[in-house]
């Protein structure tokens, strides 16, 4: 699957792989990141929330990912513009 676009946040890559449509319409972005620790890929879904945030769908990930999710949001909300 080819991304979408990518970000480097904090030295870690990400790719923004694809945009789906929730059951309310909602945009669903799926991303990928290298997880140097178990040497593999590793994928996450970012949704907005209530409060028109973007937030990671609750997964046991690394706290660099937790800890990017603003900017990974803000990557978003870029290049949706």
């Amino acid at each position: 699957m080819q991304p979408i676009f990518e970000k480097e946040i904090n030295g870690h890559n990400f790719k923004f792989l694809n945009v789906k449509l929730g059951g309310t319409n909602e945009a669903i972005y799926t991303v990928e990141f290298y997880y140097d620790e178990l040497r593999k890929h590793q994928t996450f879904e970012m949704k907005m929330d209530e409060d028109g945030q973007w937030k990671i769908q609750a997964q046991i990930l690394p706290k660099y990912v937790h800890d990017a999710e603003l900017e990974l949001g803000n990557s978003i909300e870029d290049h949706e513009l």
